[in-house]
This record gives C-alpha cells, structure tokens and sequence, in this order.
C-alpha cells in the first residue's frame, strides 16, 4: 500500500490536470501512473484476484488475468479413502507473471469505472446487518 500511497502523492504533486499547456510531461507523468497502476495490480492479484482482473481490463488487457481459486477435495496419497482440501486454480491459462512488465505508450483503455464499492460512512458506527457493532 506503500506504493499505491507514493503514487497518489506523485500524482498530486504533479498535477497533470493542469499540464495541458506541455503534453510531453503529462503523458509521462500519466504513462508513469498507469505503470504503478499496472504493478501494483501484479503485487496485490494473490490478495484481491477477482479486482486484479477488472484493473487488467481496464488497463486494456484481455483474457485471464490470474486464476480464479477454487476448493478442491484431493486423494490423501497416505490414506486410502481419504481426501483432504486444496486451494487451487486453472493456472495454464492465465497472465499474471511476478514481475513488472511494461505498459505500451499509446495502449488503448477502456472506460473508466469503478472497481470497488463506495461502503456507506454510517458502518464504521452501527457495522453490516449482519454483523452488527456491539454498543
């Protein structure tokens, strides 16, 4: 999160907003965004995968990003008959790779849209209807 906190710093030092009058620098500075955007995705896929794939999208990307996990029951190999649970996935399919890959200058982006939910101030006080803050 210290990266994602370092980039809303950079970009509000920057202020590419008002860098119209020099589009060489706002569009490194937006083309810089982005590439945290894109890495930051990469280092929070394990913990958020179902988000990591809507920012994959938006940032232009297509097919799996990273595997959906799945539970899967197993044959214990040292117990006949038994099984015990994975945590697993369909990983020949997709993209994510631990590494930094560059994002293309000129990469067309979908539009933008909100990838998570705006949660209603009044939880941090009473919490979900179904798992309520005792008073």
């Amino acid at each position: 999160m210290r990266v994602v906190s370092a980039a809303n710093r950079y970009l509000s030092d920057q202020e590419p907003w008002k860098l119209k009058d020099d589009p060489d620098r706002r569009d490194a500075v937006l083309h810089t965004a982005l590439q945290v955007v894109k890495d930051a995705n990469t280092l929070l896929t394990p913990f958020l995968p179902h988000s990591a794939q809507k920012v994959h999208e938006a940032l232009g990307g297509t097919g799996v990003w990273a595997a959906q996990p799945e539970l899967q029951d197993v044959a214990d190999l040292d117990i006949a008959g038994r099984s015990n649970p994975i945590l697993t996935g369909d990983y020949t399919r997709e993209q994510a790779r631990w590494a930094s890959t560059p994002i293309e200058v000129g990469r067309p982006l979908a539009k933008p849209t909100p990838i998570f939910a705006k949660l209603d101030p009044a939880l941090g006080e009473t919490g979900p209807e179904w798992a309520p803050i005792a008073k």
